[in-house]
């Protein structure tokens, strides 16, 4: 009889099952333990291990000058003799650009506006996946250009340059740097004749005033694309003398993530 009554209990109030997840762990009714986990983490950023740069002179590039302007073999030796990496010249899109740490894009349009093909996006596109560091940069004259802008959108970048600048010979001396791998050491800048920079989704890492000259963004999960309103800063004319502007030249090619300095 006490059997019986037992069973009828059973039967009247059922008890809540427990289930076991593949880890062990006992969960209630509509409950997932540890068997989600959280989607919404960004991937690591990759960064570049190729040994060489290149200096893309196409679409429109200034022609070098007698003063150095637009030219780069200083800072081309400066590179090789520091870090042993060899600059290339080029004024077409190579189909390989797996071996580049680093692309400059010396003022697209500036002596005629070409826009860049879709399969030279493409390939620009592929390298900035590996985690090559686009640098985009333009001069006076230049800032109201629609190819550069276009090179930035066909990257994916928000970057932009908003049409105005600093007047014809005007010196920009900015000490308004911000924290960045780019900007390690670099506490002071000089750009001259340089073009506003509008930074979109990305970050400002140099102002004058309230303006910005030089701005960095990732678009995805690759390489870093960089504006700089100025070029002066790094080619043979002189001013990459001037404060620190020859330390950014470095930091642009380094991409180091865990760059420490002495």
């Amino acid at each position: 009889m006490r059997t019986r009554t037992l069973l009828w209990a059973l039967l009247a109030f059922p008890t809540t099952a427990c289930t076991t997840d593949p880890q062990g762990d006992d969960t209630g009714p509509g409950e997932t333990g540890d068997s989600e986990t959280d989607t919404t983490d960004e991937p690591d950023p990759l960064y570049p291990d190729g040994d060489r740069i290149l200096l893309y002179h196409g679409h429109g590039a200034p022609e070098e000058d007698e003063s150095g302007w637009a030219r780069f073999e200083f800072v081309d030796t400066h590179w090789k003799d520091t870090y042993g990496w060899n600059s290339d010249y080029r004024s077409y899109i190579p189909d390989d650009l797996s071996d580049y740490r680093a692309i400059f894009f010396i003022a697209p349009g500036y002596q005629g506006e070409q826009a860049f093909t879709s399969d030279e996006l493409s390939l620009l596109r592929g390298a900035l996946d590996i985690g090559t560091r686009m640098v985009v940069l333009e001069e006076k004259d230049g800032c109201a250009l629609l190819t550069p802008n276009d090179l930035l959108e066909g990257l994916g970048s928000s970057l932009r340059f908003t049409g105005s600048g600093l007047g014809d010979y005007q010196i920009a001396e900015m000490d308004q740097i911000a924290d960045h791998q780019i900007t390690t050491g670099v506490d002071t800048l000089r750009f001259r004749d340089a073009c506003y920079l509008d930074f979109g989704d990305g970050e400002y890492l140099a102002r004058y005033n309230d303006e910005i000259l030089l701005a960095v963004d990732r678009p995805g999960a690759g390489g870093e694309v960089v504006v700089i309103g100025d070029f002066e800063f790094m080619d043979d004319s002189g001013p990459r003398e001037w404060a620190k502007n020859g330390l950014l030249a470095d930091r642009l090619v380094e991409i180091d993530p865990d760059l420490a300095v002495d």
